[in-house]
């Protein structure tokens, strides 16, 4: 095996590391603002709710 062909190798393994890890990194990025998300709609519809609540006697 030359030292060309390790560096190759290398090279090429050490971009798929970093491709996997961008990916997964994306995607918790993305679960996180969706429950935030999620959690500020639940809490909207809350406030929704307990106003149509003191509307009615």
């Amino acid at each position: 095996m030359s030292i060309k062909s390790i560096m190759t190798g290398f090279s090429v393994a050490a971009a798929a590391g970093y491709a996997a890890f961008q990916v997964s990194s994306k995607a918790e990025k993305q679960k996180k603002k969706l429950k935030s998300k999620a959690g500020k709609a639940l809490r909207a519809i809350g406030d929704v709710v307990e106003d149509l609540k003191s509307m009615t006697f």
